[in-house]
């Protein structure tokens, strides 16, 4: 199988409320995410993306989950907002233990506390992580938490470096080429000698 028909077979053999698009930099996890969203039935066009590396704990566990005021009004976080099918959240290495098992749980009982609420709040927003690593790496460094992981288990995309498969080439560059002519009278072609010429590049940083 080619990396493009692995990761179809993926989404429709994993399953589950949640997996994870693991990688090296470059090598569009993101666009792969939300191209899996899709696949599996999902409206790309309304999923709502977290950086973790560039949020507090609390500001992150408060967009997942919402927060509640002194008198019990409810903020709602994404996993509250029905017309929020999914979440992606971008450097999974970088949530702390502690959302972990907070989202963990969520995921294995459909139910979320908003943090200072006093009530438990039902939800069945699909979870897509992005991470630079493989989550068996991520495990052996001790940042992922392990209820976490029997919710990800088997449900990891591993997007090997672009020279790893480049027999995806055209099929790749046929899209960029249709994303970057959109509205132009005609697209430009690449021609056979081009393609492997490209096909033998080494690809740095994908």
């Amino acid at each position: 199988l080619t990396f493009l028909q692995a990761a179809t077979q993926f989404i429709r053999t994993s399953g589950g409320p949640a997996f994870v698009v693991s990688g090296e930099r470059g090598s569009r996890r993101q666009l792969t995410a939300e191209a899996l969203f899709r696949l599996s039935g999902g409206d790309s066009s309304r999923l709502i993306t977290l950086d973790a590396s560039e949020m507090s704990a609390q500001r992150m566990i408060m967009a997942i989950f919402g927060h509640a005021d002194t008198n019990n009004r409810t903020s709602r976080g994404a996993a509250g907002r029905p017309d929020v099918p999914g979440l992606v959240i971008r450097g999974l290495e970088h949530v702390s233990k502690h959302i972990q098992r907070r989202i963990a749980r969520f995921l294995a009982r459909g139910r979320f506390r908003p943090v200072g609420g006093k009530r438990e709040l039902t939800g069945t927003l699909q979870l897509l992580f992005i991470s630079s690593q493989p989550i068996a790496q991520l495990l052996e460094q001790g940042t992922l938490d392990s209820e976490l992981l029997r919710q990800l288990e088997s449900r990891e995309l591993c997007i090997p470096p672009l020279r790893e498969h480049v027999e995806d080439l055209e099929e790749i560059l046929t899209d960029v080429v249709a994303e970057i002519s959109a509205g132009k009278h005609s697209a430009p072609k690449l021609s056979p000698a081009a393609l492997r010429r490209l096909q033998t590049h080494q690809w740095p940083g994908n």
